[in-house]
């Protein structure tokens, strides 16, 4: 299905359907437990929700640099808000996945079928802060996982919670980026985006709105693309059905990594981050 279909159709499901629960910032609609698995090129705007390609674009390029957000607090000031805390930016993905990341493409080029190509998000220390500290903006996602099965690199999120307006609507576009980025080093394309939680929810002030979002797409933004096309087109690897993914050279596969991670840093330094 179609990421605006399924998208459109999460919400209406919340809608109609979820239970009611209360949270920190109110009643909220839920589905638990939930599970998305799409493919989508790039980030869309779909009619009725509308929101920020500028946005989706930097934040794909904080993750894949490492970098901390405060890029997305100029284009979109109440993020600093939503995500902030005195300054800084305690749950910020970039920083966290900076230093695994790498070790997955490594991990992936030499034992292409591992099951432990995980990047962690989540920390012990973030249960310590919001038991300590309520208004500490943890983490929402606690890892990525990287699989190699049947010629494709599949990406899986598994999220402690997963807002269905501000959170998956951006989430499944910037984790589909990250999986091809990786893919794009180990010669891989990229197969689905897999997202499981055990709180999909929607905020009581987005109800109403999310009953107007239809499955239409009227801008795309394709970061990958844009790489694809800096810093060149590899041939995919192809396989016949049944055949084992071959190794690749990890030396190899890293410094592309370290190709995509350089890059990101200069688009990034262009937008004055």
């Amino acid at each position: 299905m179609r990421w605006e279909l399924q998208y459109a159709s999460l919400l209406q499901q919340l809608v109609a359907f979820g239970h009611d629960v209360d949270s920190r910032e109110g009643p909220v609609k839920e589905l638990s437990p939930a599970h998305v698995s799409a493919y989508v090129n790039g980030w869309h705007k779909i009619a009725g929700r509308g929101g920020s390609g500028e946005f989706a674009e930097a934040e794909q390029l904080c993750y894949l640099a490492g970098a901390e957000p405060d890029v997305l607090a100029k284009l979109v000031p109440r993020y600093r808000e939503m995500a902030g805390w005195m300054d800084r930016w305690p749950g910020a993905y970039g920083p966290r996945l900076v230093s695994s990341l790498p070790l997955v493409v490594e991990e992936l080029a030499t034992r292409p079928n591992s099951r432990r190509a995980v990047a962690p998000i989540w920390r012990p220390l973030d249960l310590a802060n919001a038991v300590r500290k309520p208004r500490m903006p943890e983490p929402c996602t606690l890892n990525l996982q990287f699989l190699v099965r049947h010629g494709q690199l599949h990406g899986h999120a598994t999220m402690r919670s997963c807002d269905a307006w501000y959170g998956i609507y951006y989430d499944v576009p910037a984790f589909m980026f990250l999986t091809r980025c990786v893919g794009w080093c180990l010669g891989l394309r990229a197969g689905a985006v897999h997202l499981g939680t055990p709180s999909l929810h929607l905020y009581e002030r987005h109800w109403d709105p999310a009953t107007n979002v239809r499955p239409e797409v009227t801008e795309t933004r394709d970061l990958f693309k844009w790489a694809w096309d800096d810093l060149g087109k590899l041939p995919w690897r192809k396989f016949e059905p049944g055949e084992p993914v071959a190794p690749v050279d990890p030396a190899v596969a890293t410094a592309r990594w370290l190709m995509l991670v350089r890059w990101a840093q200069a688009r990034l330094e262009g937008k004055g981050a």
